[in-house]
């Protein structure tokens, strides 16, 4: 997971690109070719390269030049979503265009109105609003995590017993739903 994902080879690398040729392998990237696609026809002003939060299935920034596969991206929104309408055409949709994650949500700290929330989802977006901590949307985002991460089985095979407390095995199905109801 990297958290305040950058996909700027300076900052992604810590000046590195300059010494070792990293930036000429950063520049051939299709994400990067993507990007730079999206902002000439949007007209940005800059490349929208640095969403929230990104789950990909390299431990290292060089293995992501390898295989720049995204797992999940969450692009964080902590205002009204009047605030911040004008990022779903240059932000929100440009990075499932640019990074074309398995899958993508917006955790909104606010409320997001509902029509908002389908018109995402017909992009494969999904939305969970009222994520802060005791918050309606704070459970819906931990589920949704562990659902797209698939975090459920590898729990239930690294940290749940496969016993109860008085020693009856607990079939699969029960503990997933014990999981994810208790959490």
């Amino acid at each position: 997971m990297w958290y305040e994902f950058d996909l700027d080879p300076e900052s992604m690398f810590e000046g590195i690109p300059r010494r070792k040729n990293i930036l000429s392998q950063f520049m051939e990237m299709a994400i990067y070719k993507r990007a730079c696609e999206v902002k000439k026809r949007l007209g940005l002003k800059s490349l929208p390269l640095k969403p929230d939060i990104v789950f990909t299935y390299a431990k290292e920034p060089r293995e992501f030049l390898q295989n720049p596969a995204i797992k999940l991206l969450i692009e964080c929104k902590n205002f009204d979503y009047s605030s911040w309408e004008r990022d779903v055409e240059n932000q929100v949709k440009p990075y499932m265009e640019i990074f074309r994650p398995e899958h993508m949500a917006v955790a909104s700290l606010k409320p997001v109105p509902q029509d908002v929330k389908k018109a995402l989802a017909c992009y494969g977006i999904d939305v969970i609003d009222n994520v802060y901590p005791k918050g309606l949307g704070e459970q819906e985002l931990i589920t949704y995590v562990k659902r797209v991460l698939g975090i459920e089985a590898k729990t239930l095979k690294l940290i749940f017993p496969s016993f109860d407390e008085s020693g009856n095995y607990i079939k699969p199905k029960l503990l997933y739903k014990l999981l994810t109801e208790n959490i």
